[in-house]
């Protein structure tokens, strides 16, 4: 699996890097990081799903055809949807008063989104044709392409954030126009595809900006607070937990075709089995790392920044609720039921921001943490809920329908 070598690569280079960034830096990484996910849904808008939705009812020309509309599409959008961006961030560090600096930054996490969704597209082809192998050069590739230029950015080259930040852009650069030259190839434009793509896929591009209340609106709230020290602690703990992240997306992302699949047959047993090993192992990988979790901080931030475990110890349990509660989620994706994926989102979205305002301004990043995982745990309740009221957890057996 592609996504153990990121990890090996990452966590050999992390303690060299952590000691090469002073506070300063992690907080403007962990601020940017997350400036970048708020951005990154309106660059894909979510229409890979309808590229995986479909490629079981069409043949491989159809399919193709899908694929480089979109891209296409996407190639001309995303040229305004950065500059849009880059004005809403400056607009946004003006009305706040942000202490960080805008500039390079903003930059360079909107072109990483903009030359990052080629390799998305690149990717999700592979895991549809099952083609192992391409997709595990490519994603090892720009692991280690990524992992790498940090490395020499930050440690020989001292460049700090700039590093940091400027090596995923480097990564994605490289890995972009590489990946686009591979897919590309003769087609026929047909605004059709474009139009029936955002009829379904619409509602998940909203509900990826809604990601923004669960995932990163703990770092813009905690950034007022002007705590550097105990904010680069909250942000080394975040960057570490991405790793956990990583586990749990890569199960998801492995197993994603075969539950597209199984509820397609509307097999309700394979469905529960890879849904139930996914989480059980997740389970067991938490529970290790709470064993040893001080001294791992230790050993991976050089001793500079082993506080930081109080924070992973919590975290650890969203990125577990994450994964699992995005399981649940394929499952209405792949019955097509986007709609209910976005009145869950925009339900949970506000609860988030009410919850983390509150929990944050009554207990700052110890808050940020906790709320974070009872939002999950609401979120969760309202997904099983919605779930079962719309008989959505009612498969029935499996129906000798694959196509052929």
């Amino acid at each position: 699996m592609p996504n153990i070598l990121q990890l090996v690569a990452n966590l050999f280079t992390f303690p060299y890097i952590a000691k090469n960034l002073s506070p300063h830096d992690f907080a403007i990484i962990g601020f940017f990081n997350s400036v970048q996910q708020l951005f990154a849904p309106l660059f894909s808008l979510a229409l890979y799903n309808y590229y995986m939705v479909e490629y079981h009812n069409n043949g491989n020309e159809k399919n193709h055809n899908n694929l480089m509309n979109i891209i296409l599409f996407l190639s001309i959008l995303n040229i305004i949807t950065t500059l849009v961006g880059l004005a809403l961030i400056t607009l946004y560090f003006k009305i706040a008063s942000v202490y960080l600096p805008l500039l390079p930054f903003s930059i360079i996490v909107l072109l990483s989104n903009y030359f990052n969704i080629y390799r998305i597209f690149f990717l999700t082809k592979c895991k549809m044709e099952k083609k192992g192998k391409a997709y595990f050069f490519v994603y090892s590739i720009h692991a280690l392409l990524s992992v790498g230029l940090a490395f020499l950015f930050v440690v020989p080259l001292k460049l700090g954030a700039e590093g940091r930040l400027g090596a995923i852009l480097a990564a994605n650069l490289i890995i972009g126009v590489i990946t686009f030259t591979l897919v590309f190839s003769k087609f026929s434009f047909d605004l059709k595809i474009i139009k029936e793509a955002l009829r379904i896929c619409y509602p998940l591009a909203i509900v990826g900006m809604l990601n923004f209340p669960l995932r990163e609106y703990d770092k813009i709230l905690l950034e007022r607070t002007n705590n550097v020290e105990e904010f680069a602690l909250y942000n080394v703990a975040s960057a570490i937990i991405r790793y956990f992240f990583i586990v749990g997306a890569s199960l998801k992302q492995a197993f994603e075709p075969d539950i597209y699949k199984a509820v397609y047959q509307r097999n309700k047993k394979e469905i529960v089995v890879y849904i139930v090993s996914i989480a059980s192992i997740l389970f067991l990988i938490n529970i290790s790392f709470l064993l040893f979790s001080k001294d791992i901080i230790s050993l991976l931030t050089g001793d500079k920044y082993t506080d930081a475990y109080k924070y992973t110890n919590i975290l650890i349990w969203d990125a577990f609720l994450f994964t699992f509660i995005n399981l649940l989620l394929a499952i209405l994706i792949a019955l097509k039921e986007t709609k209910i994926i976005l009145e869950i989102k925009i339900t949970i979205s506000i609860i988030s921001l009410v919850a983390l305002y509150f929990f944050v301004d009554k207990w700052n990043f110890f808050g940020a943490a906790y709320g974070r995982i009872c939002v999950n745990i609401i979120f969760l309740i309202l997904v099983i809920y919605s779930m079962m009221r719309k008989r959505f957890l009612r498969i029935s057996k499996p129906q000798d329908n694959t196509p052929q």
